[in-house]
């Protein structure tokens, strides 16, 4: 190897770990501004993705198991408008990282241009069933790897722990980046545009100048943004008390209801972090 082809090297090196480094910082910004909303909203990444209620996704939620319609065929759903926070970031590479484009995001990390991102969530509805309704219109003999997790039975280290979606929030991602200095902004918003020109048609996106120094990229149409589950594994026996430990670990599946039981609290970390390290760039076809 030649030196200059292991400087390339190296650079490239140093470059893959900022991103990394970047996208776990914009990654604890998602997560902080959605539990102020709830305790047990987890963000959803893969906006080309068809996550819907009843679904049984891997914890990375990369992987769909079952579907909701070999699992909960009558479910019934409900549907109300919601809320979720507006996130700020001081980087324009948080655009790549909310579209999930590398060429977004190799873009706009290099440079120098000052900037202020504010993600909002516009026309967001919460889809949601009751858990009654999870177990009324359960199908056994189609969806055996869900038996356990409705019969709330005890579950061991080492199980499979499949995610069932409870509840899936909907909207479109405006991201607004503001230019703290003077920039040709149509220039800019046409380089933003071709870098994201092959993204998938099922999210699409719209770059456009705004009033001062500002662009704005917006959904075309609803995209998932977070969801919650509808049950977790709560660990009910293993635990140390008065100095003995029991000889076996026992979790036992139940309704994830946090805000009454708290020990389900203690879910949340593992489960985000599972969504987290599931993160990846979009290959959109060119």
């Amino acid at each position: 190897m030649t030196v200059a082809i292991l400087l390339v090297a190296l650079q490239a090196s140093a470059e893959d770990t900022q991103g990394n480094d970047l996208v776990r910082q914009y990654q604890a910004v998602v997560r902080e501004g959605f539990s102020s909303i709830n305790d047990g909203v987890v963000p959803l990444y893969n906006a080309g993705a068809n996550f819907r209620v009843g679904d049984l996704w891997d914890t990375k939620m990369t992987r769909l198991l079952d579907r909701t319609e070999t699992c909960f065929p009558r479910l019934d759903l409900r549907s109300a408008s919601s809320t979720l926070p507006r996130l700020h970031y001081t980087t324009e590479a948080s655009l790549g990282f909310w579209l999930r484009l590398k060429s977004v995001f190799d873009l706009t990390s290099k440079g120098t241009l000052s900037t202020s991102v504010d993600v909002d969530f516009e026309n967001v509805i919460e889809e949601t069933a009751a858990e009654g309704d999870f177990t009324r219109s359960y199908q056994a003999t189609t969806c055996p790897r869900a038996q356990g997790i409705i019969a709330q039975a005890d579950a061991k280290p080492g199980d499979e722990l499949p995610i069932i979606i409870g509840s899936l929030y909907r909207g479109k991602r405006r991201v607004t980046i503001i230019y703290g200095a003077a920039v040709d902004l149509k220039a800019r918003a046409d380089q933003i545009a071709t870098a994201a020109s092959g993204i998938p048609v099922e999210v699409g996106i719209t770059a456009a100048i705004t009033q001062g120094h500002s662009i704005t990229v917006v959904d075309k149409d609803p995209v998932p943004l977070a969801f919650i589950p509808a049950f977790v594994p709560i660990r009910v026996s293993g635990a140390t008390l008065g100095g003995q430990s029991d000889t076996e670990v026992k979790y036992e599946w139940l309704p994830f209801t946090p805000a009454s039981i708290q020990s389900q609290k203690a879910v949340l970390p593992a489960l985000f972090n599972a969504v987290d390290s599931g993160w990846s760039w979009e290959n959109p076809s060119r």
